[in-house]
């Protein structure tokens, strides 16, 4: 183990990084090679962010109003529609903030240009639409959380259970899920394009070896147990 300690202290801060991208994917993508399952959640973890961001537009602005609204009132509404314009979204948030750690995290810990396109494709649109939402829609908490619900049940009945045969990666390690999962939708449609194919080389030798390690020691668990069972019988007879 020493030897490998070394060698990692070695590499670049940009290559450490590199790598722990590679380790997170990996981690994530060992318990999703099923495609439907994929698909499953491809749908469902936007789902889920979206349904806690309009949790987390309920409570107003997170600033006081003269630190934002002077500035957000200078923007033009489109005519005709007047009730969606950019303006009623641009609510500094709980909902913001949550985007934002996300943002960080994903571009100072795991890769900085992936993060940027996630913040601006996906967590930026997860919070204007979800702050407009919660302005517009009564009862919107309520839609927010059958959303949360159908997703959650989506995922681990129909996805883990029907489909992948294995259980959800958040019961490996509940952290790593939650802050990776909607990191690795969005890798999944950057790889679809033909985005970061070195990383998605390595990523897959990666999941193949945790998929063989999980095989072998489903096997010794089934083993042990048929032994335990066959042993049963005999232990009652010497009693």
């Amino acid at each position: 183990m020493a030897p490998k300690r070394v060698a990692a202290a070695r590499l670049s801060p940009e290559l450490l990084k590199a790598k722990k991208l590679e380790y997170r994917l990996a981690f994530y993508g060992g318990y999703h090679r099923d495609p439907t399952n994929k698909l499953i959640h491809a749908v469902f973890v936007p789902a889920i962010v979206w349904s806690v961001a309009v949790w987390a537009a309920i409570p107003g602005p997170a600033l006081p109003d003269e630190l934002w609204k002077p500035y957000v009132e200078k923007i033009p509404a489109i005519p005709g529609l007047e009730a969606y314009d950019l303006g009623r979204c641009l609510v500094p948030n709980l909902a913001m903030m949550l985007v934002l750690l996300y943002s960080n995290y994903y571009m100072n810990y795991l890769d900085f240009e992936a993060g940027v396109g996630w913040s601006l494709f996906f967590g930026a649109p997860t919070w204007l639409s979800a702050t407009l939402f919660q302005i517009l829609v009564p009862y919107a908490e309520c839609y927010a959380l059958a959303l949360f619900v159908l997703s959650w049940y989506m995922q681990i009945y129909w996805g883990h259970h029907m489909y992948e045969k294995r259980r959800p990666a958040l019961l490996a390690s509940f952290s790593q899920a939650i802050l990776t999962a909607p990191f690795f939708v969005w890798f999944e449609l950057l790889f679809m394009l033909g985005y970061y194919k070195d990383t998605q080389l390595n990523v897959e030798v990666m999941i193949e070896e945790d998929i063989r390690v999980w095989k072998a020691r489903v096997a010794n668990e089934a083993a042990a147990a048929e032994s335990a069972l066959a042993a049963g019988p005999e232990v009652k007879k010497e009693q």
